[in-house]
């Protein structure tokens, strides 16, 4: 399984495949075609929370119809569950709440995460993909 950072998925559903490494880019074309391509449900939290500061776009202006359109492609929503939440408590990284539950439920799926992000790629306890390459 792979599992999308947040600022991945953002770029993979408004077509910034420019900022995503071509190994990258093949995984996550792969996960899709297998159905192995999956988002925890932080990522559309924190989504939906950079759309409404302004800072990031949402396809049709509507962070519902996004998620529902991305699940009905084939995307997977991995819940944060109690036990997520505690090993994203246990992990010794810096404070970012979302960060250390994407990195948790990567973990605990046993999922590579692409991501872009230093922090992650230089903590990860999990399997990373460097989202560049």
């Amino acid at each position: 399984m792979i599992l999308l950072d947040t600022h991945v998925m953002i770029w993979m559903s408004q077509g910034i495949e420019g900022k995503i490494g071509k190994a990258s880019y093949n995984l996550i074309e792969t996960a899709w075609r297998d159905y192995t391509l999956a988002v925890s449900s932080m990522s559309f939290w924190e989504w939906s929370m950079l759309y409404h500061k302004g800072r990031v776009g949402v396809p049709n202006n509507s962070m519902i119809d996004t998620r529902k359109a991305l699940l009905a492609q084939g995307l997977i929503e991995l819940p944060m569950t109690g036990e997520i939440g505690i090993l994203a408590n246990e992990l010794n990284m810096h404070g970012d709440p979302a960060d250390r539950i994407i990195l948790a439920t990567a973990s605990k799926h046993q999922a590579i995460l692409v991501t872009a992000d230093e922090n992650i790629l230089s903590f990860a306890t999990t399997k990373v993909q460097d989202a560049r390459q």
